[in-house]
């Protein structure tokens, strides 16, 4: 932007002295395109994120997941319009100058008055598109899992937790990470799922983990 601007300076006659008018048309054009861009990148976070976890870790840490975001999403949500409110009622606070306090701190184009203008204009965006945005973005998350619900019924992950514990309640269970690598335990304990899945019901019972009636598990 910076860069145009020293442009327009030079290539149009007259701007510097007020006689011509600049091109407004390539600023706004700059701006945009570079705001698109950079929204690619937080908006492909917002929009991948619920699918990944609930595809590798199941419905339980997507639902885990939906609930950090409500309350952190509201959380800030509600820090960020009231902040933003706060520096834009400063600003009209001095400028109003209804208090002796506000005459105190100077009429417009004092340095007071200076530190709210700046102050401003970062309150502006934060209560009138930073704060709301964020309910679009609570909202996005939770119907998008909810459209996705049918692919994260098991991820690979909830997967080798099931078939870790079914093989330790075997006797057979071995640390994955000290005999083998990653890749063959993770292997090993996908196909340990699948094969219990896809076994006789006797087999089935063998390999599951017995109920655990102490604690009124049986209602």
């Amino acid at each position: 932007m910076v860069e145009e601007v020293r442009r327009q300076f030079v290539a149009i006659p007259g701007l510097m002295e007020g006689a011509a008018r600049p091109d407004y048309k390539r600023c706004v054009e700059i701006s945009t395109a570079s705001s698109l861009s950079e929204m690619v990148a937080p908006g492909a976070l917002v929009m991948v994120s619920p699918i990944a976890v609930g595809a590798l870790f199941g419905t339980q840490a997507l639902a885990g997941m939906l609930v950090g975001g409500l309350v952190s999403g509201m959380q800030l949500a509600v820090s960020m319009s009231n902040t933003g409110g706060a520096w834009d009622n400063a600003k009209k606070y001095i400028e109003a100058g209804n208090t002796p306090h506000a005459r105190e701190l100077g009429p417009k184009g004092s340095e007071c008055h200076k530190s709210a203008v700046i102050g401003d204009t970062v309150g502006d965006p934060l209560k009138d598109a930073s704060g709301p945005s964020l309910n679009i973005l609570v909202k996005l998350m939770a119907v998008e899992s909810l459209v996705a619900r049918a692919s994260c019924s098991g991820g690979p992950l909830e997967l080798l937790g099931q078939a870790c514990a079914w093989s330790k309640e075997d006797g057979s269970w071995r640390a994955p990470y000290k005999s083998r690598t990653a890749l063959r335990a993770i292997r090993d304990c996908l196909g340990t799922a699948a094969l219990a899945a896809n076994a006789p019901p006797a087999v089935q019972e063998r390999t599951k983990p017995p109920l655990d009636r102490s604690h009124g598990a049986e209602l």
